[in-house]
């Protein structure tokens, strides 16, 4: 039996690659590299309980940071290429700008990857690959991203994965702000981060709204300093399966460029979604392509307002 080789190393790469295994009649193996972050390798154990796909899968755990133990991940990579020798059909890597998926797919096979969904990360990756579309060498080893963001341009190859049906809801006398880690991952301060979540915050009160904010996994211990009226929701699931169970669902739901928010938004017809558009000068220079670009993604979809976060109270 033919097999589809997976190399991933978060939750949402492993439901992405659940559902692109499934368009295929191969056998998938899943090469899944564990961080040591306990929900985030627990959310990743999660997508993979509801495979209903049999698949080969191996798990391996390495500390943060640590060289030594991305090469020995590297290594027992390498190991099940070879037990899979001459059968593989297709490789897929969860994402493009990981240094050593893209080695390890190109040692594995040359030509033809495939890339699933990371998010709103995808919507940069591709772009910044469409820029070589003038060199025809180049052309022939793009990858082919398998993704269930409406992008239509030439190069590199998009296969829509876009399988979502719309649920009327009914909403209730409350506000969800969906957490990101802008300020762990350095893009913004966490002064600029607070006051927008407290100004959220002030103005869903004066609507005589509740708020929840949902924390990213990623998030640090700085959540005690928002407005005392915000509940902090940690979830032990994705924010997606977390509506699934909902019986009253917020009027509001507010995030910055989360892909839980573009999800949302295009399934769930009653809460009013809400992108927070944050100033360009406001947002770390290494920082500002992928983030514009996934602003200018959101910009484009009809089921979510982006609004400065200015204007907040203008809501």
């Amino acid at each position: 039996m033919r097999v589809n080789f997976f190399i991933l190393e978060s939750p949402l790469q492993v439901a992405s690659a659940c559902k692109v295994s499934e368009l295929f009649d191969s056998e998938s193996f899943f090469f899944i590299r564990l961080n040591g972050d306990k929900n985030n390798d627990d959310l990743i154990y999660r997508e993979m309980d509801k495979v209903s796909k049999e698949t080969h899968r191996v798990f391996f755990k390495t500390k943060r940071g640590s060289r030594i133990s991305l090469l020995l991940c590297f290594a027992r990579l390498l190991i099940h290429y070879i037990r899979f020798i001459g059968r593989i059909d297709g490789v897929f890597i969860g994402h493009w700008q990981s240094r050593w998926m893209r080695v390890s797919s190109v040692i594995i096979k040359l030509q033809n990857i495939g890339i699933v969904d990371d998010g709103l990360a995808t919507i940069s990756a591709i772009r910044q690959l469409n820029t070589l579309k003038k060199n025809r060498f180049l052309l022939k080893y793009l990858p082919t991203f398998y993704t269930s963001f409406d992008i239509n341009i030439p190069y590199p190859k998009i296969v829509s994965c876009k399988k979502k049906k719309q649920v009327s809801c009914k909403v209730g006398s409350f506000a969800i702000i969906i957490g990101t880690p802008l300020v762990e991952k350095g893009i913004i301060n966490f002064g600029l981060y607070e006051k927008i979540i407290n100004n959220i915050s002030s103005h869903m009160k004066s609507k005589s709204m509740d708020i929840i904010y949902i924390p990213h996994r990623a998030e640090g211990q700085l959540l005690d300093r928002y407005d005392s009226d915000i509940k902090i929701m940690t979830l032990d699931k994705s924010v997606e399966d977390y509506f699934k169970e909902l019986i009253s669902f917020p009027s509001f739901v507010f995030s910055f460029y989360s892909t839980a928010l573009v999800n949302l938004s295009e399934v769930y017809k009653g809460p009013s979604f809400y992108s927070i558009l944050l100033d360009e000068n406001d947002i770390e220079s290494n920082f500002k392509s992928i983030v514009l670009n996934s602003y200018e993604y959101i910009f484009s979809l009809n089921s979510i307002k982006v609004v400065p976060y200015e204007n907040i109270y203008n809501i």
